[in-house]
């Protein structure tokens, strides 16, 4: 993720909050393959209404529909994110959750959700 943090991350644009913190979600579900990534974000769209560039502007509901969709398997995934945010904002604060992990990306970018 290091590598990631250019200076296009580091404007304050929230087109580039978007593309940090899709970035970031792209990354946790790696691990899935491709094929799952595209099957996930159908079903945000489709069956939860959250597209991918709502994630940063819905994080309550983006977090809500991977708890449904993956059980307590949803946790490895938040705290990958979580993870990922952490080391984006440099800090080892501790961070219980990834809406408040995107809440505080958001607020570093002073971007309203």
């Amino acid at each position: 993720m290091a590598a990631r943090q250019s200076a296009a991350y580091r404007d304050t644009g929230n087109s580039n909050l978007i593309t940090i913190v899709l970035d970031i979600v792209d990354e946790a579900l790696e691990p899935l393959g491709e094929t799952s990534k595209r099957v996930i974000f159908w079903h945000l769209e489709n069956r939860y209404n959250v597209s991918r560039r709502d994630i940063p502007h819905k994080p309550e509901e983006f977090l809500a529909a991977l708890r449904e969709m993956f059980g307590a398997g949803a946790k490895i995934l938040e705290q990958r994110m979580i993870n990922a945010l952490r080391e984006y904002l440099r800090t080892d604060e501790e961070i219980l959750d990834l809406v408040s992990a995107l809440r505080k990306l958001i607020a570093r970018f002073g971007a309203t959700a």
